[in-house]
């Protein structure tokens, strides 16, 4: 039998020297940035879901999907476009229990859960307006919003709830075409429409892939997310982390797969670490790795992003930006 673990550490004593920057001042009613992050760096531990229709082939969430990436240069090519855009109509996960999932990491020590709004696939987890590639479509058998059902648990159980949102679309017909002001408005309406219509969110994960802040207009967005939640923590894939603020902290995650009591290692994802992901394939012990992260008692970020898939895909937790 195989058996999936997933181990983080993080947090190697680097402290933060927050700045605030001209914009963030500029929000009335925004908190200091030490007072944000004062939860955060005392929560040290928290589950990161990346679930959805894609679950069904077991394949990786967005990347897995075929096609043009329009704005990046390449095309998938694992499961055919016409597949995998469809699979949302067959997706019915009638056994789905947000009260569960919350009790699960709360019983386990977690202290925030973060979960996958949408990803690079363009399909939407939640009861968006913006289009109709959403898990409320009319098309899917399923028709619940999971970002609302896990929010709600979120806030019943007192556990911190924050949103994953991907800012590439590869599904999304104007994305880096000649219409793109007509994406970078449907961008916007999906980002109020998270921060408007599900109470208090903690955390907004983007994910911009490295594009810049103009790109996907990072600065605006980044400002009115703090206007509707003043309190939140931003992650610095928006593109802005050269504009809007400082960086901290030193995160790792390692994703241990198990096959009997013989530790292999599937992923290793770091920031401002001595050890990555090609030295370990170049020939470094993965065994010293594990011990080494096995003896870290400071453990932090999970994430599960292939969920019911073979095998888990650690997302770094790639530096926490507040200053925004």
């Amino acid at each position: 039998m195989r058996l999936l673990l997933l181990a983080a550490a993080v947090s190697c004593g680097l402290s933060l020297n927050a700045v605030e920057p001209r914009s963030t001042a500029a929000v009335a009613g925004v908190p200091s940035a030490a007072e944000r992050l004062e939860w955060w760096r005392e929560a040290r531990f928290g589950l990161f879901i990346h679930w959805g229709p894609v679950s069904l082939k077991g394949t990786e969430i967005g990347w897995s999907r075929g096609g043009e990436r329009r704005g990046y240069k390449s095309r998938g090519e694992q499961i055919p476009v016409e597949v995998y855009d469809n699979l949302y109509k067959q997706f019915n996960p009638t056994n789905f229990n947000a009260n569960a999932w919350v009790a699960i990491a709360r019983a386990a020590g977690m202290k925030y859960l973060v979960f996958t709004s949408r990803h690079h696939d363009g399909f939407s987890e939640f009861d968006t307006q913006a289009d109709d590639y959403k898990i409320t479509s009319p098309d899917s058998p399923f028709r619940r919003d999971v970002v609302r059902e896990l929010a709600e648990a979120c806030h019943r159980a007192g556990l911190r709830f924050g949103l994953y949102y991907s800012q590439p679309n590869w599904h999304h017909p104007d994305a880096f075409t000649d219409r793109h002001t007509n994406y970078l408005a449907y961008l916007k309406t999906q980002v109020r429409e998270l921060l408007s219509n599900y109470g208090p969110i903690d955390i907004f994960w983007f994910d911009g892939l490295g594009k810049t802040a103009a790109d996907y207009d990072g600065e605006a967005l980044s400002l009115m997310i703090r206007k509707l939640q003043p309190r939140i923590l931003i992650n610095n894939r928006d593109g802005c982390q050269g504009i809007l603020g400082k960086m901290f902290g030193n995160r790792i995650i390692l994703v241990i797969e198990l096959q009997g009591n013989n530790p292999l290692i599937h992923d290793l994802i770091q920031s401002n670490f001595g050890i990555g992901q090609n030295q370990i394939a170049q020939g470094h012990n993965p065994q010293q790795v594990f011990l080494f992260v096995s003896h870290i008692d400071i453990i932090n970020h999970i994430d599960i992003s292939r969920f019911p898939a073979k095998c888990f895909h650690g997302l770094a937790n790639r530096n926490v930006r507040t200053e925004t």
